[in-house]
């Protein structure tokens, strides 16, 4: 859990409203958020080799499933940094979270750009929505296995949500 990550100021006992430790919590997070973002969010789980036949669907589905890995070996610490940042009100970390989630997203919509382009999604569709719903889903499924104390399999309950995701967007 981030509060782990928070360095307390000596004497505060812990004190939420001391603002020696929200200063110590917002520079920790701010030379963590690179590491766990690049982890999380990277532009790396976005594969570069040639499709070789794969479909943009299946490259967006095995993006989507190497980002749900790995956050699920971090036991979706990126998340919760989420939650923690926006709890802060910073809002110059709030605006590098924004960055890296819109260059992350900014990947999967080219996928999905393609994918049109292709004509296996069809067309039509608003493309920016489309990619927040998906963010969403996958932001959604990792709260929920935070909530229930990492008791189940992200990847196993993925599969039923990216199904109803592609059948949504597919051109039929």
């Amino acid at each position: 859990m981030v509060k782990q990550l928070i360095i307390i100021a000596p004497g505060c006992n812990n004190n939420p409203n001391c603002g020696t430790c929200q200063a110590h919590s917002q520079s920790l997070l701010i030379h963590t958020l690179p590491r766990l973002f690049y982890l999380a969010f990277s532009q790396d789980n976005i594969p570069n080799a040639p499709t070789k036949g794969r479909t943009p669907l299946e490259i967006l589905n095995e993006v989507l499933i190497s980002h749900l890995s790995a956050v699920e070996q971090r036991r979706g610490i990126s998340f919760q940094v989420i939650a923690e940042i926006i709890s802060l009100g910073d809002k110059k970390l709030n605006s590098r979270v924004s960055q890296a989630i819109a260059r992350y997203t900014g990947c999967l919509k080219e996928l999905l750009v393609e994918g049109v382009r292709s004509g296996e999604i069809r067309e039509g569709l608003d493309l920016d929505t489309v990619t927040n719903a998906l963010f969403g889903i996958i932001q959604g499924l990792v709260n929920i296995w935070a909530l229930r104390n990492y008791s189940f399999d992200p990847k196993e309950k993925y599969v039923g949500l990216w199904n109803i995701f592609r059948e949504a967007i597919i051109k039929r």
